[in-house]
């Protein structure tokens, strides 16, 4: 009757280690497209300039997020004196002196898009410059503009709208699931053994029930 029981039981903890959620891999992670920018709002004063002079700033692009991204540029007029943004010249270099774009603001439609690892930055030398030529009718005008920076899923193409404002840009994907791991291959181990020692167990039992058993038909 033990035997029995303890036969039960071992068939018990081998179905209960099978199916125990320990040993099922459902891990899932967030993919996140997160695009930044440092400085994130003004970065760039061109008012009340004179001809001649010229502004430089940096900009860093960072991706903050666990996606490979490119991203794209724009940039659009958005408020003060039209004039005197489309007499604006517009230079940006990368951070190894590479120049990426050198002309007309106004014409500047962006730059080719780049790629960005997880979570590196990269710096943008922005110069704006008004040009020595302009006559007395553009001083004491004043322009605002804005760039906008787009994130790229380089598998799936995704990129935000274009009325995403300047600045970070948080995009959540869907949960993938991971393949099998170690973790699965750790859970079967640890079942196996279990299952090596209620069997020696029940070994050990069986012979020393016999050896009992023996003893009692040897007795005088």
């Amino acid at each position: 009757m033990k035997l029995k029981l303890l036969l039960l039981v071992t068939v018990f903890v081998m179905l209960l280690v099978i199916n125990s959620p320990i040993s099922q891999t459902n891990a899932q992670v967030s993919q996140k497209l997160k695009i930044e920018t440092f400085p994130s709002e003004k970065f760039l004063d061109v008012g009340m300039l004179k001809p001649g002079d010229k502004v430089i700033t940096t900009l860093d692009v960072i991706n903050t997020g666990n996606i490979l991204f490119s991203y794209k540029t724009t940039a659009s007029f958005n408020g003060g004196s039209k004039k005197y943004y489309d007499a604006l010249h517009l230079n940006i270099k990368d951070q190894n002196g590479k120049v990426l774009y050198n002309g007309s603001l106004k014409d500047f439609k962006g730059l080719e898009p780049r790629k960005l690892q997880i979570f590196t930055k990269e710096k943008l030398i922005i110069a704006v410059e008004v040009p020595a030529e302009l006559g007395n009718d553009y001083q004491g005008l004043s322009s605002e503009f804005k760039f906008k920076f787009f994130a790229e899923d380089t598998l799936d193409g995704l990129i935000p709208p274009d009325d995403v404002p300047f600045g970070p840009i948080d995009t959540p994907l869907g949960p993938i699931k991971l393949p099998v791991t170690a973790t699965e291959a750790f859970n079967f181990l640890a079942a196996g053994l279990i299952l090596l020692t209620v069997g020696l167990t029940i070994r050990y039992i069986i012979k020393f029930k016999k050896k009992i058993t023996n003893t009692s038909l040897t007795r005088p």
